[in-house]
């Protein structure tokens, strides 16, 4: 039982800190990049996503509680969160846009994958209106 917080780290730092320890009925835990793979491999552990908050300051923080148990997600869930507020949403459009410009056309694999995203990521923006 108890709760951990973990912040300011990257994902991998933080799930090495969480494999060689006792972990606690609850995580926070605020990552600084690979959050799809952060959530994921807390997944993995045992864990489900109870809440996100994702705020700006210069850049764009996330926040995630996890509890012991399980719950399904989609793989937009793991991207982008359970819940992603519609600015962090244009944000990461943005994001993903720029990616595909600089992926030189010869890489369809890649430009295809990422025209996926940001189709989901249209599709999401254009439910939240």
């Amino acid at each position: 039982d108890g709760t951990a917080i973990i912040a300011g780290m990257g994902t991998y730092t933080i799930l090495k800190i969480l494999s060689s320890s006792k972990r606690p009925d609850n995580l926070i835990i605020q990552a600084n990049n690979n959050l799809d793979i952060l959530r994921k491999k807390i997944i993995q552990l045992g864990y489900y996503i109870d809440r996100e908050i994702e705020y700006y300051d210069n850049r764009w923080y996330v926040m995630i509680k996890f509890k012991k148990g399980k719950k399904k997600y989609h793989n937009f869930e793991y991207l982008f969160g359970i819940n992603p507020s519609k600015e962090y949403l244009l944000f990461n459009l943005k994001i993903y846009n720029t990616i595909l410009n600089n992926i030189p056309r010869r890489y369809f694999i890649k430009r295809i994958k990422v025209k996926s995203i940001i189709k989901k990521l249209n599709n999401k923006l254009k439910n939240e209106r």
